[in-house]
């Protein structure tokens, strides 16, 4: 495979950055002069879809697949668009697809967890070919509902359109997304990108924001609606996949409906933003003291236990971003309330706030340019999002509703337990399931929080236990951190916090956690049913935390990189055992009590003993040939220009501001302060590291996933 396809002829090579480029000429020029063509090579033919070819109606079973899929698709023929005039034109269609996308999500919670997903889409299968589709997601075989949702939605926009109060907010979200772009390096490169394998036209950043500010206010309703016929105005196919242990659709039942589509009632207009938010706090919070690190961030500790910290920074002019952590997330948990703290959530979200239900909730925050979002892992819990500068008290104040009024709906309890029901059923028909069991078993030792949850757990979970674990762990003033990071100055800043997250009323449970599950003993777990045509291997290597210093994640970061440069040289390229390899570290986080080093791959399925024997070889060679002090530096180089570069985006810098002391152990440089990071890495301290990895107390677990 890699003889055959990673050569020069399909090769293009794009550089994008800070470069002289003469020096770069110089360097490809050295680099790749020598690298000859495989007598083995192929090129891929592409060639355009024949239409003429393609059935009106087709339906596909599947071993591996769960639930069912309906879909309409339309091709349309055409070429890309070439010019800024073309782009435009193709934007038009897009944003119609894109508000029947938001009317067909907001139909989902009335299906009872009958359609779990519903959504548009569109690619392009072959150069000349524009493949359009409405497609909806199904828990089990409920074709004939999907086929009522799409063929009633479809019809309603194709002689009714579209709304201005929709057009006005897609119109908005578009505009305030495109305002805060700009051609980054690695956007630059991906334009390339597509341009070289696909012919997509280059259009750089400024010139496309310039054209959207002058045009896209012009834009009218009826234009939104010409240009979604014109690519909505051919008969659909109907595409139907399912699992085979559920029965195939009635294709004729199915072109019935989308015949003769029900009516659809119009939605009422979204509420004007007046007033919206508006919040009455009973707390009244101040800052209680104020610092300045030398990473250039500002921390704030307000009164009601919560830590602000606060960072300029202009990457995205205009934009401004957040996260909001608390330390400890699942690992907070015992049984039964670990199962109610998985399900809270997704019911949660799909509850809505104050007047909105969900779906309108979230087409009014993306028409604002912003972004709200829960987490809850096994470490962490929290929040995080972004708005337009001139939004973040908004947005704060959205946070503040969000921590303070959160509520289940019975609708939504309904649907999710629902769509839990049937997965949970349909994972138990799959040929993997027993192996995936084992994993569970032996891998997270059946941690509540990491395995599948069973029936009776499932439907024990009440709308109260769901509000109580909210109202305990997540509501209010937790220990949280909050970072603020943007195109905003710290007065700003303060003042929407000092208005909104600061008069949280303190709410600091008493908790203990658990250590991330570590298994002692060798595991080798082989299981079929991955629904592919390869094997897939994942070789974890581990050893305990306690036998290096607190803060020895650096060195284990460093050597990995050096492993996984020397796995894919020996098993990939040179003997060409495997598809991809990737090697990597885990454990960094302050309840994980193994350092781990992970190599998962994908071979041929008769390879993989000799990939996993080869693997672990090369591991040994490894431990007994000396790492050069050239070498590592190169690689500690390699990581602090990726994380440079990487910290440089608000969110990130905002991420670990947030998340610093989940990662980083007490006495260790903050993650973002690069500089200081990496030091005191010798060949001999990698050694010893690779020999603890390898060592007595170390354990090993493979697990291989078969066809």
């Amino acid at each position: 495979f890699f003889q055959r396809w990673y050569t020069p002829s399909n090769t293009h090579l794009i550089v994008s950055g800070d470069i002289d480029t003469a020096s770069v000429k110089k360097l490809i020029k050295e680099q790749f002069e020598g690298w000859k063509e495989n007598p083995v090579a192929e090129s891929p033919v592409v060639s355009d879809l024949n239409l003429d070819a393609v059935p009106d109606h087709v339906s596909f079973s599947d071993s591996v697949m769960l639930g069912s899929e309906v879909s309409l698709a339309f091709a349309v023929k055409g070429n890309r668009p070439q010019t800024l005039n073309e782009r435009e034109q193709q934007l038009l269609w897009e944003i119609g697809l894109d508000i029947l996308k938001q009317r067909l999500a907001k139909r989902i919670i009335a299906t009872q967890g009958k359609v779990t997903n519903a959504f548009t889409n569109w690619s392009r299968p072959s150069p000349n070919i524009l493949h359009v589709g409405l497609s909806t997601i199904l828990s089990k075989n409920d074709y004939q509902d999907a086929m009522h949702l799409l063929s009633s939605e479809l019809a309603h926009i194709k002689s009714n359109g579209i709304t201005k109060q929709e057009l006005d907010s897609v119109r908005n979200a578009i505009l305030n997304h495109e305002s805060s772009q700009q051609d980054s390096s690695s956007h630059l490169a991906s334009v390339a990108v597509d341009n070289a394998l696909y012919g997509r036209a280059i259009i750089d950043q400024p010139s496309w924001y310039q054209r959207l500010k002058v045009e896209l206010p012009q834009v009218t309703e009826e234009q939104i609606n010409v240009a979604l016929n014109s690519v909505l105005s051919s008969e659909p196919h109907i595409i139907v996949s399912h699992s085979d242990k559920l029965s195939p659709p009635d294709m004729s039942q199915l072109k019935q409906i989308l015949s003769t589509p029900k009516k659809v009632q119009a939605a009422p207009e979204a509420l004007a933003d007046n007033d919206l938010w508006i919040i009455n706090p009973e707390f009244k919070g101040v800052i209680k003291a104020e610092t300045k690190h030398q990473s250039g961030a500002d921390e704030w500790q307000l009164t009601n236990g919560i830590t602000v910290y606060y960072k300029h920074n202009d990457s995205e002019p205009g934009k401004v971003y957040f996260e909001l952590s608390a330390k400890d997330g699942l690992n907070l948990f015992s049984e039964p309330e670990i199962f109610q703290a998985r399900i809270a959530l997704p019911v949660m979200q799909m509850s809505g706030l104050r007047q909105m239900d969900a779906q309108t909730l979230n087409q009014w925050i993306t028409s604002k340019g912003m972004m709200l979002y829960p987490k809850m892992g096994f470490s962490q819990r929290g929040f995080y999002g972004y708005s337009p500068v001139s939004d973040l008290t908004t947005l704060m104040s959205l946070l503040y509703v969000a921590l303070t009024e959160a509520r289940v709906s019975e609708d939504a309890r309904a649907h999710i337990l629902q769509q839990n029901k049937t997965l949970l059923n349909q994972l138990k028909q799959q040929a993997s399931f027993k192996g995936h069991q084992q994993v569970e078993r032996e891998l997270f030792l059946s941690d509540p929080a990491l395995r599948t949850m069973t029936l009776e757990e499932l439907e024990a979970v009440t709308k109260d236990q769901m509000q109580s674990i909210y109202n305990r762990y997540f509501a209010n003033a937790q220990p949280y951190k909050l970072a603020i990071v943007g195109d905003i100055s710290a007065a700003d800043a303060k003042s929407a916090v000092l208005a909104t997250i600061a008069n949280l009323p303190k709410n600091h449970p008493e908790t203990e956690t658990r250590h991330y599950p570590a298994p002692t003993q060798a595991i080798n777990i082989k299981f079929s049913g991955n629904g592919q045509r390869n094997a897939g291997v994942s070789i974890l290597q581990r050893f305990p935390k306690s036998l290096v210093k607190p803060y020895s994640f650096d060195g284990f970061q460093v050597l990995s990189r050096i492993i996984n440069e020397s796995l894919n040289t020996k098993i990939r390229e040179e003997l060409g055992l495997v598809y991809s390899l990737q090697a990597s570290p885990r454990g960094e986080a302050y309840d994980s009590i193994n350092l781990e080093l992970a190599v998962d791959l994908a071979s041929d399925v008769d390879k993989r003993q000799e990939v996993i024997k080869a693997v672990q070889q090369e591991l040994s060679d490894m431990a007994k040939r000396p790492i050069s002090q050239s070498k590592i530096d190169n690689v500690i180089k390699a990581i602090k220009d990726e994380r440079r570069q990487r910290f440089n985006a608000s969110g990130e810098q905002a991420k670990w501001l947030a998340l610093n002391d989940i990662y980083v152990t007490e006495g260790a440089p903050h993650i973002l302060d690069v500089d200081k990071q990496y030091q005191n890495i010798t060949p001999e301290s990698l050694s010893e590291l690779i020999k603890l990895l390898l060592g007595a107390q170390s354990t090993t677990a493979v697990i291989s996933s078969l066809p």
